[in-house]
């Protein structure tokens, strides 16, 4: 039977305050009055102050999750470093995807999966179909911007096509000088990286840098001194003296281990390890963010502080963890933390996409109107809850032309259709113009039966992708 054109449509959960140096700001407390209970149900939005001309450096933390900020509500301080900058954190955000290309596409054009086309790729990196849509520096570099990106990603590099219209593009990678076994360079690498090039600058029109850093990607490398932050007498995999914690050797650990007591202490070690790479880049982040304020940068530059989607650390207890597996909350929300010149700290809940992120930066840069985008301006209202975001099917369950990339995807998120991976609140809609809800118990019957058969005939699949 065939399946028809199917997308997840996420709904959000509540989010907690923030945290700085002085008390965040709650947009649910500013309108002041305790008497009158506000019945309204339109959204707020995002208050922005005018950027007229301003810089602007996003910071993609590849695979942050973010209920391991402080600033959402995490009871470990992950960023001590960070928190001694005035952040208006967003909370409600959603990446179009759990892991990079299809997210990372999104919030590069503004566009959602089934619009911009990247969706799958293949052993080489390189994409299953070219890149559909205008990126943000296109955009800017015929505005007369400089554009630079920074990544340590291989799907953000020419593998991928994801470096358009950049000016600059330097890419720190896995197997390269100083890339590191992370998958590609680090906040502290690819910062001096961005440093030199705005050193070297004899421009004066404005710059927006991307950067992509993999501080906390798949296989965790982290210092003895960041370790010992979080693992209390712990006794973690595998031995301080192997210097690394990769998927496929807590998995095998984890198959070892004499009990369930000790498997969970294995899993609550794995935490240990992923909370000491935030410690990581939270310190070159702010290092980072130090350099530019000694160089009186920060005065006229936006930085948004993001990452592309989440990491599970084994919640189920099946000896896995990574992403790109399911659709659940600890892939499918983000951070989004946006540090303005003379901005006070503060906490904004909004529901959002980050396909949303740029168009909402466009119009307080007092840049022209936009248009053609699925991306909205939150600054003038959130989204409905209803539309927090849709991850897009369509291009996972496309077998034509043997993509077998494809069909892996689809294995790769049926947790997400059969039960329990789902991740609160997420719905099963076709995706046909002018279609309304279906009926649930339907949809996701099919889409089971269809996934089911698709896995029926792959070997040896390994969703850590």
């Amino acid at each position: 039977m065939p399946l028809p054109l199917l997308s997840l449509l996420f709904a959000t959960l509540g989010c907690q305050r923030g945290h700085g140096d002085s008390d965040p700001v709650s947009e649910s407390a500013e309108t002041g009055t305790d008497s009158v209970e506000d019945t309204s149900t339109e959204p707020v939005g995002i208050p922005l102050a005018p950027m007229d001309g301003m810089n602007v450096i996003v910071i993609v933390a590849d695979t942050l999750r973010e209920d391991h900020l402080p600033q959402y509500g995490y009871s470990r301080d992950t960023t001590p470093n960070l928190n001694a900058y005035p952040w208006h954190v967003v909370s409600g955000i959603r990446p179009t995807g759990p892991w990079t290309l299809p997210s990372t596409a999104s919030l590069m054009t503004g566009l959602s999966p089934q619009h911009h086309h990247q969706l799958t790729y293949n052993e080489d990196h390189t994409t299953n179909a070219p890149l559909n849509g205008e990126t943000f520096a296109q955009r800017l570099g015929s505005l007369g911007w400089d554009t630079a990106i920074f990544s340590g990603n291989g799907v953000v590099s020419p593998y991928t096509g994801l470096e358009v219209g950049f000016d600059t593009a330097e890419f720190l990678l896995k197997g390269d000088p100083g890339g590191g076994p992370n998958g590609g360079g680090t906040m502290e690498t690819l910062g001096d990286s961005a440093l030199a090039w705005i050193d070297q600058r004899t421009s004066t029109t404005p710059f927006m840098i991307h950067l992509q850093a993999m501080n906390m990607h798949q296989t965790l490398v982290v210092s003895p001194d960041d370790l010992r932050v979080f693992r209390e007498g712990r006794v973690s995999f595998p031995s301080d003296a192997l210097g690394g914690y990769s998927f496929s050797q807590y998995s095998d650990a984890y198959r070892l281990a004499a009990d369930d007591a000790a498997r969970e202490e294995m899993r609550l070690g794995l935490v240990d390890v992923y909370d000491g790479a935030i410690i990581s880049i939270d310190r070159e982040a702010a290092q980072f963010l130090d350099a530019l304020q000694a160089r009186g940068l920060l005065d006229h530059t936006v930085v948004v502080f993001t990452s592309d989607h989440g990491e599970t650390l084994d919640e189920e207890g099946t000896g896995t963890w990574g992403h790109g597996n399911s659709l659940r909350e600890e892939l499918t929300r983000v951070p989004l933390m946006i540090l303005q010149p003379g901005g006070e700290a503060r906490t904004t809940e909004c529901v959002g996409s980050n396909t949303d992120i740029w168009p909402t930066l466009w119009p307080a840069l007092g840049l022209p109107a936009l248009e053609g985008l699925d991306g909205i301006d939150l600054s003038t209202g959130c989204r409905a809850e209803a539309d927090a975001n849709r991850f897009d099917l369509t291009g996972m369950t496309d077998a034509s032309a043997g993509n077998e990339q494809g069909k892996l995807a689809v294995h790769c998120l049926s947790g997400a259709v059969t039960g329990t991976n789902v991740g609160e609140g997420a719905n099963v809609y076709e995706d046909t113009p002018g279609a309304e809800v279906n009926d649930q118990a339907a949809l996701r019957t099919e889409l089971s039966s269809y996934v089911e058969d698709i896995a029926a005939n792959i070997e040896g699949v390994d969703c850590a992708f």
